[in-house]
């Protein structure tokens, strides 16, 4: 026969407390990128190319984001570069181009967005990470997300015809065209890379030191 225990039951009820509680606690289960996200994209615009080259007039579209608000300084990928670039009904003015790093950035008077900020160092292999654009022309950004599969790679490139040396990031998902320009970013919403190239496998950036090499003056 089993008789009524008052501490026997405390300690039951406890335990089912303890065990609610930690399933609902934050942290249990996959993490959310969801905020992070949201706010990044408050960060990235969509750029609109054109313009006319041997004759032949070209139409474009690309991702930037601000790195200096107090200025309007978004930064881009080189190969962004248009005659005419436009977010809306403001044109965006290049102020910064490095060629062999695939690095612009421009200066769009008129849009203010909050800056985004840079890591404190390059992610290592396996860091979560969302890559954020305007994937496919679309009028809104989207979101991808994955992990660095490679840190720091020398690989060769060919731009324009001509054969560089560079240090790159490798993500284990690809970059979808018209995200060019736009953040990889890490679980803090922190910039890590920006979007350059993709294989159709991976996707491929600078590492964060090459970026900041370039255009660290610039940002906020």
């Amino acid at each position: 026969m089993n008789r009524y225990s008052p501490a026997r039951h405390t300690l039951r009820v406890v335990a089912v407390m303890l065990l609610v509680i930690l399933m609902a606690a934050p942290g249990h289960g996959a993490f959310s990128w969801a905020g992070v996200t949201r706010d990044t994209q408050r960060s990235v615009v969509r750029l609109e190319l054109s313009g006319v080259e041997d004759g032949r007039e070209y139409r474009g579209m690309c991702s930037a984001f601000s790195i200096n608000r107090a200025k309007n300084y978004y930064l881009t990928v080189g190969h962004c570069y248009g005659q005419v670039m436009r977010v809306g009904q403001h044109t965006a003015h290049p102020i910064f181009y490095d060629y062999s790093k695939d690095l612009m950035v421009v200066w769009i008077p008129g849009i203010t967005r909050p800056a985004l900020k840079h890591a404190k160092g390059s992610a290592a292999a396996g860091t979560p990470v969302a890559a954020v654009g305007f994937a496919g022309g679309l009028e809104q950004s989207s979101v991808r997300v994955g992990a660095v599969a490679v840190a720091d790679i020398l690989m060769s490139i060919t731009i324009g015809g001509e054969m560089f040396r560079e240090r790159f990031v490798l993500t284990d998902f690809p970059f979808i065209g018209g995200q060019s320009g736009g953040p990889l970013v890490n679980q803090r919403g922190e910039v890590i890379s920006v979007l350059q190239a993709s294989n159709g496998v991976m996707g491929l950036g600078r590492p964060l030191s090459v970026v900041l090499g370039a255009v660290e003056s610039y940002w906020e």
